[in-house]
């Protein structure tokens, strides 16, 4: 089982072009002014772990990504500056034996 979050690497969904949050494993608090991302970081955390927009139409990818990094691709549309979402989560997990129950290592 899932024991923490450890840290979170966000780029290119919604508010955030870029963003790394290191939690510690006790309590964490956001805090933040309005509109400033403390809800897109949970949803973020909801995207990866509860795969939030997986059954939804794939017109709202537009409405996830960073709207900064649209405009870079329609002022210059190439590869390179194709927006894009990365979200990484690092976990602490349970001392639960490989290949165990909940989890199986692939190599």
């Amino acid at each position: 089982m899932i024991k923490s979050i450890k840290r979170i690497k966000i780029r290119g969904f919604k508010k955030f072009k870029k963003i790394d949050v290191e939690f510690n494993d006790k309590t964490n608090i956001i805090v933040g002014d309005n509109e400033s991302g403390k809800s897109t970081l949970l949803e973020a955390i909801d995207v990866v772990l509860l795969q939030k927009y997986r059954n939804y139409d794939k017109y709202i990818i537009k409405e996830l990504l960073n709207r900064d990094l649209i405009s870079k691709f329609e002022l210059d549309p190439c590869i390179e500056n194709l927006p894009r979402i990365t979200i990484n989560i690092e976990l602490e997990l349970e001392d639960t034996p490989v290949n165990g129950l909940f989890y199986y290592i692939l190599e």
